[in-house]
């Protein structure tokens, strides 16, 4: 009785998951549950073999979701012990609306963020990112996405993670654990790459690293950042959730010449020394700063 009970789930898995019948009955449960929330526009292939849609759509009273052109191979087999694998997710066009008037829900910050089951994105892309915040209108675009992703109960980790902004180009990998205090560790890359940027020079090169370490309730942050042979080093201390966020500061600044940020700003040569703490409610320290005309 057990044989064929195990069986006759093996074959449903199999249908399930390696038939196109089987396939778009899956789907069609799925967008049964969620009614005219979500709509799946041409699906083609299997969710074994590889997934295609034309469009996806989801829409709830705070958030319209449309992809354009998706598609997805998944190990769903795993699922059915506790891991879902994702060896590739495609998505030519993601548009997210922020709709306005959307209700808030006053809650306290999360204590846990852990996923139920264990999930793994080998990678993942999507060519064009839109996000529209409709209340004021605003809309930031982003291109070439990419990331590759392991989480689940215990710790949430990219490897990998990268973009281009209107500002620049940013990459990242790092990992956040899932239960309060939430310790972490990232390192961050930004580099202008082109990007125009407001009152810098047009050609002026731009290369950001910030390192973190610690906690939500108290977090170590490393800075550098280099442009055309000038300089900037920083270290704090964090307290993110604290009313008092800036902890403590170290920072250095060397061979600053204004003109090589705007070309009719002066020459110079600036070094800056900061030092500070934050012994009760207030931050205080010391501030250097050394200025001198640039040797042509």
């Amino acid at each position: 009785m057990l044989l064929a009970l195990l069986v006759l789930t093996a074959a449903a898995l199999w249908w399930v998951t390696a038939t196109e019948g089987g396939t778009r009955w899956a789907l069609a449960r799925a967008q049964d549950l969620l009614g005219d929330r979500l709509q799946l526009v041409e699906p083609r292939g299997t969710l074994l073999g590889g997934l295609e849609l034309e469009a996806l759509r989801y829409e709830d009273d705070g958030v319209r979701v449309e992809a354009a052109t998706l598609s997805l191979r998944a190990d769903l087999v795993r699922a059915v012990f506790g891991r879902l694998y994702v060896h590739r997710l495609r998505i030519a066009r993601l548009d997210v609306l922020l709709k306005a008037g959307a209700q808030k829900t006053e809650s306290g910050p999360p204590q846990h963020i852990g996923l139920p089951i264990g999930l793994r994105v080998r990678e993942a892309r999507i060519d064009e990112l839109l996000f529209t915040h409709e209340a004021s209108g605003h809309r930031e675009r982003i291109t070439d996405l990419y990331a590759r992703y392991r989480g689940g109960v215990r710790a949430h980790t990219l490897s990998r993670f990268g973009m281009r902004t209107a500002y620049g180009a940013l990459a990242a990998s790092g990992s956040i654990g899932t239960r309060a205090p939430f310790p972490l560790a990232f390192d961050l890359h930004y580099d202008r790459a082109g990007a125009e940027l407001p009152f810098v020079r047009a050609d002026l090169p731009l290369a950001v690293r910030v390192q973190l370490n610690g906690t939500l309730n108290r977090l170590d942050a490393s800075l550098s950042a280099d442009a055309d042979g000038m300089s900037l080093r920083a270290r704090s201390t964090l307290a993110p959730r604290s009313e008092q966020w800036l902890q403590a500061l170290d920072l250095e600044a060397r061979t600053v010449d204004l003109q090589r940020l705007q070309e009719t700003w002066p020459h110079t040569a600036l070094a800056l020394d900061a030092k500070g703490c934050a012994p009760g409610k207030g931050c205080k320290g010391t501030l250097t700063v050394r200025t001198g005309r640039r040797a042509r």
